[in-house]
């Protein structure tokens, strides 16, 4: 992102009386002090404020049309005095963006209020500070790459919930996408993913497809009337994920880049989406200095792909599984043990994934017991121990790690924090129980005799 000055505007279409203000602002746009006392929110500044932004828009916005379209109901809500009653900085930033976004559709089209990210950027020096502590962010954040495991069946699990600048997250990608490469199946999860670098988000999309470079989607510039395509790379550090399936998590919050990473999925056959249709914002920006307290983001770019010649922007992507954000992984691991049962041939990996979808379904849909039957199940078999805390059944290990117990049926339960084995109770013909079985998902079992 960059904060520029822009000076040429695009009149053809505007009124009058706009075409003098924007004439007289122009003349100074923008020259400010950053030690200037803070703006006083009248109708001149407000004004002042419209008819820059009017002018930025007439010269970056990617849809020449909706900016004139745009312009003209700003004058009109500036000759109708609409935001006359607001002092307030913050206020009068998200009127404005409540006005543009509502006009043009566009979630990316915004007005912030940040007179000291500002003055941050007034000066070379504070420019280069500025970009340290951004280098510093992302390094706290790793780079968006928020958790990654391996969930049961080996399903490989990745949290991303930003895209951050490919030369800054390179080795982080990496390590990441090597330590995954080994699954059998993969979950890309961006449910809180709002966008950032097209190029971080190549690399991810690269590790998922062969070699031969893939067309994954086309930037188009209106102030350079340029193009720029993304393909997938031909070399990569590790192992790639060309063959197994996988499952991309959306929400309502996915949004811009963390959109352009699932749309090309999607459209290239390559993932199934799950969860919810995504935020709708496909247009590209950069950052504009509208005064010293005011910036904004310009969309001047739009995203296509080869295949559609279009993109999501204003409607979003529609999951190919719909559901609710929340219940989203458990339907894509459902989905990829589903799948990986109907192609597997080997019987020992099997038995694992039939495991794992067990465990699973108990997990997605839970097993109420009997308060009765659960105080039967107290006691201790052999060296370990079965408790009962707050109406929850616990397993205690001789050395003190405890796990809840997640029943599966009265007497069968799974424990939560670890898939190594389950637990089965009998019972005598009385109904008390007499043993505990230790079931293992390969066929093994450890009986454990009741003592007390």
């Amino acid at each position: 992102m960059r904060i520029v000055n822009r000076y040429r505007i695009f009149v053809r279409h505007l009124s009058p009386a706009l075409l003098f203000c924007l004439a007289i602002q122009y003349a100074g746009f923008p020259q400010s002090d950053p030690e200037q006392s803070p703006l006083v929110l009248d109708s001149k500044a407000r004004s002042s404020i419209v008819m820059k932004i009017s002018a930025v828009l007439q010269v970056d916005y990617i849809s020449p049309e909706t900016a004139v379209v745009i312009s003209e109901y700003l004058e009109t809500q500036l000759e109708n005095k609409v935001y006359s009653h607001i002092s307030s900085h913050e206020h009068f930033a998200k009127a404005l963006s409540h006005d543009l976004q509502r006009i043009s559709n566009d979630r990316h089209l915004q007005i912030y209020y940040a007179p000291q990210r500002i003055k941050v950027l007034s000066t070379e020096e504070e420019t280069i500070e500025a970009q340290r502590q951004r280098r510093e962010r992302d390094r706290f954040i790793n780079y968006g790459f928020q958790r990654m495991e391996r969930l049961a069946g080996n399903i490989g699990y990745l949290e991303i919930q930003e895209f951050a600048k490919e030369r800054l997250g390179y080795d982080t990608a990496v390590a990441a996408m090597n330590f995954l490469s080994n699954s059998d199946a993969l979950i890309i999860d961006l449910r809180k993913n709002r966008g950032g670098s097209p190029r971080m988000v190549r690399l991810i999309a690269s590790y998922l497809f062969d070699e031969e470079p893939v067309h994954l989607f086309t930037h188009y510039y209106r102030d350079e009337h340029s193009t720029q395509e993304f393909w997938t790379l031909d070399y990569l550090p590790g192992k790639r994920m060309a063959s197994q399936p996988v499952y991309i998590l959306t929400s309502y919050d996915t949004f811009s880049a963390a959109e352009e990473f699932t749309y090309a999925m999607q459209v290239l056959n390559r993932a199934t989406v799950v969860g919810e249709t995504t935020g709708g914002g496909s247009n590209l920006g950069h950052w504009e200095y509208i005064s010293k307290e005011f910036y904004m983001f310009v969309p001047n770019g739009r995203i296509e792909h080869p295949l559609t010649g279009t993109n999501w922007e204003g409607i979003g992507i529609t999951p190919d599984i719909e559901s609710p954000a929340e219940k989203a992984l458990e339907i894509a691991q459902s989905a990829a043990l589903q799948h990986l049962i109907a192609t597997t041939t080997d019987s020992l990996f099997m038995g694992n994934l039939k495991w794992a979808q067990a465990g699973l379904k108990a997990k997605m849909n839970p097993v109420k017991i009997d308060p009765a039957a659960a105080n039967g199940l107290i006691g201790k078999y052999g060296e370990f121990i079965v408790s009962l805390s707050q109406n929850t059944l616990h397993y205690k290990f001789p050395e003190g790690d405890t796990f809840k117990m997640i029943p599966m049926g009265n007497d069968l339960f799974m424990l939560e924090g670890t898939n190594a084995f389950r637990l089965q109770f009998s019972r005598t013909p009385f109904g008390e129980v007499n043993e505990m079985i230790k079931l293992f998902y390969d066929g093994r079992n450890e009986i454990k005799y009741r003592s007390q």
